[in-house]
């Protein structure tokens, strides 16, 4: 199970495409970098198998920089992007 221990919110518009991203780190140290298009925020989906909650705090954040984002971008182990702006 993921233990948030450092959450570093960020919104950000790249070519007038508003995204989402938070920045999780893992009790190992590893940084998950969670991206999601910004109209998507707060919707669920979900199928017979599985289920997508994008109204959990795990998506939402504040404006940074683009070279904040570029430095979350590389220190990030893994990226999790959610919605056709965002990929």
């Amino acid at each position: 199970m993921l233990s948030v221990l450092l959450a570093v919110p960020a919104i950000w518009s790249i070519q007038g495409f508003n995204m989402i991203a938070k920045l999780h780190k893992t009790p190992d140290r590893r940084f998950i970098l969670a991206i999601c298009d910004k109209n998507l925020i707060g919707k669920k989906f979900a199928d017979k198998l599985c289920q997508l909650d994008l109204a959990s705090d795990f998506y939402l954040g504040k404006e940074l920089s683009e070279d904040e984002l570029h430095n979350l971008l590389k220190a990030s182990h893994f990226i999790h992007l959610v919605g056709k702006k965002s990929i």
